[in-house]
């Protein structure tokens, strides 16, 4: 099923993304599983861009919403490409840094059929093998559509105590105010996430060298390039 990360700001949901990028992709060969992710947050997920296992890497910055709404995009096409043949596809696993950043982007018409899609691929991804992790600030920023269809919660420091005890969380079983620790509404039970010792950047390149023989992934969301030459181009000068 699919995973919901809520807490504030610092509260650590970022980092617990990275974290399951990373336990991903250090136990899973590159051809078994795709990794996309879309980072709506201060860009603390960049780094998994360089792991053999991604195909799409998503941020903000200039020009930002048109690679989003093509992102939203490519999970709809995904999602019927395996609808048709529902056999034959490797794991792929969604991260999604910001879904309240998302929502106020994509306010108008045409952003609420992109999130129209994303809703229909995150209810119906996980039985064809396309399964979320996913992160918001506010609790209240996750729409019905999502809600109602999310197996997995883990709650962080949230801004609204209220929030928690919606959600079954009460007293002594709220988690304490330390990036990374979290609890889980549906047991109580309280987890703090595991980061690597050694930094993001240099986990990812020590799971890029145990996946170096790993042949490279064509991007699913591609760039189009500054300056083109005529050589590039495959034509001769007139």
């Amino acid at each position: 099923g699919n995973l919901m990360l809520m807490g504030v700001a610092g509260s650590g949901t970022t980092t617990a993304l990275a974290s399951i990028a990373l336990t991903l992709a250090r136990d899973t060969d590159p051809a078994d599983l795709d990794l996309l992710v879309l980072d709506l947050g201060s860009r603390g997920l960049e780094a998994l861009e360089r792991l053999p296992h991604t195909v799409a890497y998503v941020g903000t910055g200039a020009g930002a919403k048109e690679q989003q709404a093509r992102f939203l995009r490519h999970l709809n096409t995904e999602l019927e490409r395996r609808r048709s043949d529902p056999g034959s596809h490797r794991r792929a696993v969604v991260l999604i840094d910001g879904l309240a950043s998302l929502r106020d982007e994509f306010q108008d018409y045409e952003g609420q059929q992109m999130l129209d899609m994303l809703y229909r691929a995150y209810a119906d991804g996980p039985a064809l093998g396309l399964s979320f992790a996913v992160s918001t600030t506010r609790a209240k920023a996750v729409p019905s559509a999502m809600n109602e269809v999310t197996l997995q919660r883990w709650l962080f420091r949230l801004a609204d105590t209220y929030d928690y005890s919606s959600l079954g969380v009460r007293g002594k079983q709220i988690p304490a105010p330390v990036p990374g620790r979290c609890v889980d509404p549906r047991n109580s039970l309280q987890m703090h996430v595991a980061t690597p010792g050694i930094g993001l950047e240099a986990a990812v390149e020590r799971v890029c060298r145990d996946w170096a023989h790993a042949p490279a992934k064509a991007a699913a969301i591609r760039r189009l390039p500054t300056h083109l030459t005529l050589d590039q181009l495959g034509v001769a000068p007139q």
